[in-house]
C-alpha cells in the first residue's frame, strides 16, 4: 500500500513536471526495483545476512521462551514476551528495509545528476506497476552496477 502511493506520488510529480517545464523537455528515469535487488551483489549480501541475522534471533527468542515457560512463566507473561520478540524481529527487518532504501536512493540520485534527469520513477515488476508506458531512461544496469 505505501509503495502505491509513493508511486503514484512520483508519477504526479512526473505529470507536473512535464506540464511545468514545457512539453519533451523533461527527462526522466526509470528502475526496475525486483531487479536491482535480485541483481545487486551488495543488495544481496546485506538481504542474507539479515536473513541470517532474523533466523539466529528467532531461534535465540525460541529458546528464551521454552526457558522461561520450563520455569513456569505463566501464559500471560509469556504472551507478553514473544510480543516483544516479534515487536524486536520486525524492529531489525525495518533497519534493513531503511538500509536498502538509502543505498538505492544514493545512488538513483548520483546517477539522476550524471545523466541530467529531471525525475526518476521506480517499476515494481512485483505489483505490475510500471509508471513511464513509453520513452524515458533505463537506469536499471547502472544502479545495479553501482551497487556491487
Amino acid at each position: 500500500m505505501n509503495m502505491k502511493r509513493r508511486l503514484l506520488a512520483v508519477g504526479m510529480i512526473a505529470m507536473f513536471s512535464l506540464a511545468a517545464a514545457g512539453c519533451g523537455s523533461t527527462e526522466i528515469g526509470y528502475m526496475d526495483s525486483l531487479r536491482v535487488q535480485n541483481e545487486s551483489p551488495q543488495l544481496k549480501t546485506i538481504i542474507e545476512d539479515a536473513q541470517q541475522k532474523m533466523i539466529d534471533a528467532q531461534m535465540a527468542a525460541e529458546a528464551d521462551l521454552k526457558a522461561k515457560q520450563d520455569a513456569g512463566m505463566s501464559e500471560e507473561e509469556l504472551q507478553q514476551e514473544m510480543q516483544k520478540a516479534a515487536a524486536k524481529l520486525q524492529g531489525q527487518q525495518q533497519q534493513v528495509s531503511l538500509q536498502i532504501e538509502q543505498k538505492v536512493q544514493a545512488v538513483i540520485g548520483e546517477i539522476a545528476r550524471e545523466k541530467k534527469l529531471d525525475a526518476v520513477v521506480r517499476q515494481d515488476a512485483q505489483h505490475n506497476a510500471k509508471v513511464v508506458v513509453q520513452g524515458g531512461t533505463d537506469i536499471t544496469d547502472e544502479v545495479i552496477a553501482k551497487l556491487q
